[in-house]
């Protein structure tokens, strides 16, 4: 299986959405849509410098996301991602 990454697009919305549910039951997290969706919104709009990928398989299909934002290394005076 090859993968591809991209930014996330709108057409991504629904397997995104059920990706990232499947990510917060990972964590233990409690199901929330609310959660989901303004995190969706968060990383399809680049709000709060969210960058939002998404891996696809070789039918198109999404396989995995992340979610990345740059932070501030004060002890490196540098930005992380």
């Amino acid at each position: 299986m090859s993968i591809m990454v991209r930014e996330v697009t709108e057409p991504d919305f629904v397997q995104w959405c059920e990706l990232y549910r499947e990510y917060r039951e990972f964590y233990q997290l409690a199901p929330d849509d609310g959660v989901v969706t303004r995190t969706w919104r968060w990383v399809s709009g680049r709000e709060h410098g969210f960058i939002g990928l998404v891996a696809l398989g070789d039918d198109g299909n999404l396989v995995g996301l992340a979610n990345l934002r740059p932070f501030p290394r004060p002890s490196a005076g540098e930005v992380g991602l």
